[in-house]
C-alpha cells in the first residue's frame, strides 16, 4: 500500500491505494485541518478494512436517507401549504366572481333606468320644442292676418 497526499482549499487529502489499481485511492481518505490543530483520525498510519469501510458506507447512507427523509417531509409541508394557500385564493376568487356578477346586474338595472328617463326626458322636450314651433307659427300666422 502507498500513501500519497492532495492539499485543496486549504485542507490536506491522504490516499492510501494499492500497486495493482491506482484508481481506487478511496481504499482511505483522511481530512487534516491544519488551521485546527487536528491531526488525523484512528485510521492514519494503519490499513482500512473492509468491514470499517461498509460501516462507514453504512453510517454515510443512513445520515443520507435521514436527510433525505426530513427534507421530503419539508417538501411536502411546503407543497401542503402552497395548495391551502392555491384553494384559499380560488375560493375568493370565486366569491368576487359572485359580487362582480351581482355588481354587473345592479349597474345594468341603473343604467337601463337611467336611460328610460333618458328617452322620457327627450320625449317631453321633443314634445315642448313641437308646442312651441306650433306656438310661434300660429303668432306668426295671427300677426300677418292682422298686417293684411
Amino acid at each position: 500500500m502507498k500513501r500519497f497526499s492532495e492539499e485543496s482549499g486549504g485542507h490536506r487529502y491522504h490516499f492510501w491505494t494499492n500497486e495493482a489499481n491506482k484508481a481506487l485511492p478511496y481504499l482511505q481518505l483522511q481530512k487534516w485541518r491544519n488551521q485546527f490543530g487536528r491531526r488525523g483520525s484512528r485510521y492514519i498510519g494503519s490499513v482500512v478494512t473492509t468491514e470499517e469501510r461498509f460501516e462507514r458506507i453504512e453510517r454515510v447512507t443512513a445520515g443520507l436517507a435521514a436527510e433525505r427523509r426530513k427534507y421530503r417531509e419539508e417538501f411536502r409541508s411546503l407543497w401542503r401549504d402552497t395548495q391551502r394557500h392555491i384553494d384559499e385564493v380560488a375560493v375568493n376568487l370565486s366569491k368576487l366572481t359572485v359580487q362582480v356578477a351581482e355588481m354587473d346586474g345592479r349597474l345594468s338595472a341603473r343604467i337601463e333606468a337611467w336611460g328610460e328617463e333618458s328617452r322620457a326626458a327627450d320625449r317631453r322636450l321633443s314634445e315642448r320644442i313641437e308646442s312651441l314651433v306650433s306656438a310661434m307659427g300660429e303668432f306668426v300666422a295671427s300677426q300677418t292676418r292682422k298686417q293684411s
